[in-house]
Order: structure tokens, then C-alpha cells, then sequence
């Protein structure tokens, strides 16, 4: 665990950073079409002052630097279950330190915290380091996601069923 490292909730200023953090780490993930960066900034701008329900995002910093960031998406209730979608990306610089654990680590003890029955994420079938990651924190495997276009990539669809304690 980096004890330099604090994770606080994402503000407006921390925008930028993210929306060019989340098209580099696509990038270098080998996706071929990207979002316009001026889209995404929008997107995660209003994402960030207006969140949904008890969607979120988190960053991991050390100083004034922004490592990595974490995102929850509110879902709201589908059938009978509350759920969320779940993003996690960390700059390259910082990969292999411990700082994406930290992140989803963070993210899945605010879930339990909220009405959150189920956090779900898609991770590139190929990321062997993030399904490690995942399957360590209880994340289990539950199917894979078609491709729309032969150009998509192969992912992987994870879900992690949120602790519930047992009202006495």
C-alpha cells in the first residue's frame, strides 16, 4: 500500500486531468476511436458538479499530483436491485504501485456504504494485471460482452455483490 497517496472526491477543477488521464489509458489500451477530448472534459465536468443518485468520482493524489481516478455511475434500481458501473484508471506512471487498488478498494467500501446491491465494470479480456485485481477484491466473472464492430475489443464483464449486513 503507498501510504503517500490520499483519495479524496473528484472536484471541478480535477476535470482536465481526468478526461486526458481516461483518453491516454484508452489509447495506450489500443482503442482505435476516441472520444473528442472536448466531449469527454464535458462529460466528466458534469458528472463531477451534478452526480446521480449516489454516483461519484474519486482521485488518488500524492502532493498536487493526480495519479489515478475512480468512478462510480448510479444505475438507479433495476427490477428489485440498486447498481452501479465502476471505472477505475490510473496514469501509466503509476501503474504496478498499488494505486488502482486503492482506488476500487476505496470505491467498494463507499458501495457498501450506500444502497449499492451490485457494482459492476467491463475490463479488456487481455488486462490480466486489472482481473487479478479485481478477482483479489471478490469480483467474480460473469460473462463477456459482444462486439458490435470487428474492431471492438474483447472484454469481460466482472460484478462484485456488495455486503449487505442482516438487520437484527
Amino acid at each position: 500500500m503507498n501510504k503517500d497517496v490520499q483519495i479524496r472526491i473528484a472536484v471541478p477543477s480535477d476535470g482536465r486531468r481526468i478526461t486526458e488521464m481516461w483518453l491516454e489509458c484508452l489509447q495506450l489500451g489500443g482503442y482505435t476511436t476516441l472520444p473528442c477530448s472536448a466531449e469527454a472534459l464535458s462529460a466528466f465536468a458534469q458528472r463531477i458538479e451534478n452526480p446521480q443518485g449516489d454516483s461519484c468520482i474519486w482521485v488518488a493524489i500524492a502532493g498536487d499530483e493526480i495519479l489515478g481516478w475512480q468512478g462510480l455511475i448510479d444505475f438507479g434500481v433495476t427490477q428489485i436491485t440498486r447498481s452501479a458501473l465502476s471505472s477505475t484508471y490510473v496514469s501509466p506512471r503509476w501503474h504496478h504501485k498499488k494505486v488502482g487498488y486503492q482506488l476500487l478498494k476505496h470505491a467498494m467500501q463507499c458501495a457498501a456504504d450506500s444502497a449499492f446491491d451490485y457494482v459492476f465494470g467491463w475490463i479488456k479480456s487481455d488486462n490480466t494485471a486489472s482481473i487479478r485485481l479485481v478477482c483479489s477484491l471478490g469480483w467474480k466473472l460473469v460473462g463477456r460482452v459482444p462486439r458490435c464492430r470487428e474492431t471492438d475489443p474483447d472484454l469481460s464483464y466482472y460484478a462484485y455483490a456488495v455486503p449487505k449486513t442482516e438487520p437484527m
